[in-house]
């Protein structure tokens, strides 16, 4: 998957730190060829971004007390770490 990808689109990795553990993430080089100028919200490749808000919750989400218990729905602030954190931190997905 990540090899197509990288055939896919020209790649860069941008490097992030949450909770104190570093992350690595491959992300298109420019969103360019993915917006249309006349409409560049039409089909936004909302996908090719690392956001700003998902760290920050990211980071809220290091912070907190592990639970198996504990159930969580991610919104749409950050989707990769909804499912890159709970297992890192030993919590089950259902």
């Amino acid at each position: 998957m990540l090899e197509t990808f990288k055939q896919s689109y020209e790649t860069d990795i941008e490097k992030v730190v949450v909770g104190g553990k570093p992350f690595r993430f491959f992300v298109p080089k420019t969103l360019e060829s993915f917006i249309d100028p006349q409409d560049i919200l039409n089909d936004f490749p909302l996908w090719a971004k690392l956001w700003q808000a998902s760290l920050v919750m990211a980071d809220h989400l290091t912070a907190m007390a592990v639970s198996p218990r504990k159930r969580m729905l991610e919104i749409g602030a950050g989707w990769v770490w909804s499912v890159s954190w709970p297992p890192r931190r030993g919590i089950g997905s259902r």
